[in-house]
């Protein structure tokens, strides 16, 4: 377990990634047949070196639906601080998603993926019009660690729903005793890896 406590937390720098309102305007017609009306992400940043997502989503469905799909990015390339390319694998543990069904691959099956695909809904009722959901998970080797610096990098948008997002809200809960702020807090939006 990585302790974020120590020495290396002098520096740590924020960097989320992904909120891709570029790509919002793509017909709902074509796409999934919902829009997600609203949208927040809540993120815990834990000092033992992992962090936990809660995920609220208002989605109407325009046309009668078995659900959702949530896909996130599990295993990618990036360039590190001393513009060395490296690969990352992230973890997805304890996941729920109170009052809906779902099924997600188990951990054997994660380890040879790139993404993690959960399907949201019952495959024997279809949702039309509004539907809340609730998406919680814990995230294990996500950071990236560079000198005395703890960098942080993390898609809050689902960039695989070639929908409209109305409204996106995130915030994200540093450790006790560490500061965000603009001289370590940067978000970006666009395509992935933008």
């Amino acid at each position: 377990m990585i302790d974020l406590t120590d020495g290396v937390m002098r520096s740590f720098k924020l960097f989320l990634l992904g909120i891709s309102l570029f790509f919002s305007g793509i017909s709902v017609s074509y796409a999934q047949d919902f829009i997600v009306r609203g949208f927040e992400a809540d993120i815990r940043i834990n000092p033992e070196g992992w962090f936990e997502v809660t995920e609220r989503y208002e989605v109407e469905f325009l046309r009668e639906r078995h659900g959702i799909f949530r896909v996130i990015q599990t295993n990618y390339d990036f360039i590190d601080p001393d513009g060395i390319q490296q690969k990352r694998r992230i973890k997805i543990n304890n996941l729920e998603i109170p009052g809906h069904q779902f099924d997600a691959p188990s951990d054997f099956k994660q380890k040879y993926s790139d993404q993690l695909r959960i399907r949201i809904g019952d495959p024997n009722h279809y949702v039309n019009g509004f539907v809340n959901y609730e998406i919680r998970y814990r995230v294990e080797n996500a950071f990236i660690f560079k000198d005395d610096a703890v960098q942080f990098y993390w898609n809050i948008k689902n960039d695989g729903w070639p929908t409209d997002f109305e409204q996106v809200y995130f915030k994200v809960n540093a450790p006790e005793g560490v500061t965000l702020g603009g001289d370590n807090c940067y978000v970006y939006s666009g395509p992935r890896g933008a």
